[in-house]
C-alpha cells in the first residue's frame, strides 16, 4: 500500500517531462561527470563532460568540438 501511495503521489509530476529532468540530473550529479563515448557510425571515441539532458533525451555534452548532443541508443561509455 505505501509503495502505490507514494507512485499516485507523485504521478502528477510526469506531466512535466522537463522537471522530471532536472530532479533526475540533479540527484544523479549528472552535470560535471566524465565520458568516454563510442557514437555509432563515428571513427573513433572521444572523451566528453556532460552538462544536462535535452528535452528529446539526448545527453548533452561538452566534447572537444563543442556541445553535442548524444543519443544514448546509438552511443556507449567505455570504461578503463
Amino acid at each position: 500500500d505505501a509503495v502505490l501511495a507514494a507512485y499516485e503521489a507523485r504521478l502528477p509530476e510526469l506531466s512535466d517531462p522537463r522537471g522530471v529532468a532536472r530532479a533526475w540530473e540533479r540527484r544523479a550529479s549528472l552535470a560535471g561527470t566524465r565520458y568516454r563515448l563510442a557514437i555509432d557510425g563515428e571513427p573513433a571515441p572521444f572523451d566528453a563532460t556532460a552538462l544536462r539532458l535535452d528535452d528529446d533525451g539526448s545527453l548533452v555534452v561538452l566534447a572537444p568540438d563543442g556541445e553535442r548532443h548524444v543519443s544514448l541508443a546509438d552511443a556507449r561509455v567505455l570504461r578503463d
